[in-house]
């Protein structure tokens, strides 16, 4: 999904499996930064330099929870921040009805199994196969609200890790509500579980639900829920609003009245 070094991107392009285009990546990023700068309150994020030494000594899956449509645009920014090797996993019905994605270097599963879905998970393995090079994957196959439990993690996850023999990091990522009048974003990126660790799908959910926790423990503290990749940015409440002085004027006006 996103390459901001040469050297990866030469070697990532050139392989079967990939269709990005690394102009189209470009304008995406910085649509996406803009995007979040925007609509959030700020995107945090914890494990980003123990995640870039992993990502740069061998060959990583990120398995992150899907809680929504922006997650999308989440990855794209943090993977640049990773140092931009990476591809992502794509449902193959969603990718055929938004091709756009594959520009930005999603790679199709066929969820269905068979022939098919052993070849996809072959050309996934290859864009792995080099330091420098990840992919991202959301293992739950769907979107789901951070805070319901079990995370349903598919088997998917454990097919492709061990058929790569790349190592996992989990990733928690949630959007919790500060004192602010929208949302912000909080990653955090896990230390990596190897591919061969027996019951690899409940070590990930356990490392992302820990963080999701950890999130949640940071907000009610009143704490920086990480370090601000894209930081938040001075916003009226709708308290500042001119409708709410008007309000309070007259509430004011009428108290004064009795």
């Amino acid at each position: 999904m996103m390459d901001s070094q040469a050297a990866p991107t030469t070697a990532l392009t050139t392989t079967t499996a990939s269709k990005r285009r690394p102009w189209v990546l470009s304008l995406a990023r910085r649509y996406a930064r803009r995007s979040l700068h925007a609509s959030f309150d700020g995107v945090f994020v914890n494990g980003l330099d123990n995640a870039r030494v992993v990502v740069g000594s061998r060959p990583v899956i990120f398995a992150c929870n899907h809680v929504c449509w922006w997650d999308a645009f989440v990855l794209v920014v943090v993977d640049e921040a990773l140092g931009g090797g990476g591809h992502a996993v794509m449902d193959e019905a969603n990718l055929r009805r938004l091709p756009f994605f594959g520009a930005l270097g999603a790679v199709p599963i066929n969820r269905d199994g068979g022939a098919r879905l052993r070849r996809q998970i072959d050309d996934a393995s290859r864009l792995i196969k080099r330091p420098g090079s990840s992919l991202w994957f959301f293992p739950q196959g769907r979107q789901r609200a951070a805070h319901l439990r079990p995370l349903d993690l598919l088997p998917g996850l454990r097919l492709l890790a061990r058929h790569s023999g790349a190592d996992v990091i989990p990733v928690s990522l949630s959007y919790p509500w500060r004192e602010a009048p929208v949302p912000s974003v909080v990653v955090t990126l896990h230390p990596p579980i190897p591919a061969k660790q027996p019951d690899l799908l409940v070590a990930v959910e356990a490392a992302i639900v820990s963080g999701l926790e950890a999130h949640d423990r940071a907000i009610d503290l009143a704490q920086d829920p990480g370090t601000a990749l894209l930081p938040p940015q001075a916003r009226k409440g709708a308290e500042d609003g001119r409708g709410a002085r008007l309000l309070a004027r007259l509430m004011s006006d009428r108290g004064g009245s009795r």
